[in-house]
């Protein structure tokens, strides 16, 4: 089962002062869009103003010669905003 944590960057760092919070999924191939995402904070009592989905580039890495290729599949982001009162702890992990 995937598991939703708190990204631990600079940038979600300062967004968590304007109530609003960067999730991920540790499983990137589990990407469930806005609608799904509420339900699951929902859930487990969290209820979401407004959600912002951003899914990354792939990165394209050569390995050995030109013709192999492999794409880096990075994790989806989701820019979830919370009411005044509701925070995130640090040491989330919810399950979906």
């Amino acid at each position: 089962m995937p598991y939703l944590t708190l990204a631990r960057t600079e940038k979600a760092y300062n967004l968590a002062t304007n109530n609003v919070f960067m999730l991920t999924f540790d499983n990137v191939n589990f990407t469930p869009n806005k609608i799904e995402l509420a339900q699951i904070l929902k859930k487990h009592g969290l209820d979401a103003v407004s959600v912002n989905t951003v899914t990354p580039y792939k990165k394209i890495k050569t390995r050995g010669k030109k013709s192999n290729k492999v794409a880096q599949i990075r994790p989806k982001k989701y820019y979830v905003t919370l009411p005044k009162g509701q925070t995130v702890a640090e040491d989330l992990r919810l399950e979906a």
